[in-house]
């Protein structure tokens, strides 16, 4: 059974690779206003589906405070993610978390006008490929 210190150590060896990289630095992580304009009403090449909303997480520590962010989140639910690790039967895990200070979570929508702001993020883990889990994104989540 691993404990707080091994998913810890799991995380450090982990999170800035899964984070920085790829859609989420891309996407997700202080994305200009105009390049996340652009991006509503068109279909997302990766999984064609249309782009309603599209948001950043601001972060005046260029992304280290994400990780930070998320690492904390991860730690405070290690009970829940090491009980899905085990014993759940869906490949992937869903959190719904706040978006904790200095960090904030600015988007556009296909449905409002204006930049919108957001309290939370979603954090999407996936045990599918790897031996533990692995972040497969993170991003502001707008409720509407």
């Amino acid at each position: 059974m691993a404990c707080a210190f091994q998913l810890e150590t799991f995380l450090d060896q982990n999170l800035e690779n899964w984070i920085f990289g790829g859609h989420c630095e891309e996407r997700h992580i202080n994305c200009p206003a105009e390049k996340l304009q652009s991006c509503i009403g068109k279909y997302d090449d990766e999984n064609g589906k249309l782009i309603h909303t599209a948001t950043t997480f601001v972060d005046p520590d260029d992304g280290d405070g994400v990780i930070d962010m998320i690492k904390s989140h991860l730690l405070q639910r290690e009970r829940e993610i090491l009980t899905w690790m085990r014993h759940g039967q869906r490949n992937s895990m869903y959190l719904f978390l706040p978006i904790t200070t200095p960090i904030q979570g600015i988007g556009y929508s296909l449905y409002q006008k204006g930049k919108l702001t957001t309290e939370h993020y979603m954090l999407i883990l996936s045990k599918e490929h790897h031996k533990y889990f692995e972040v497969v994104t993170a991003y502001p989540k707008i409720n509407f």
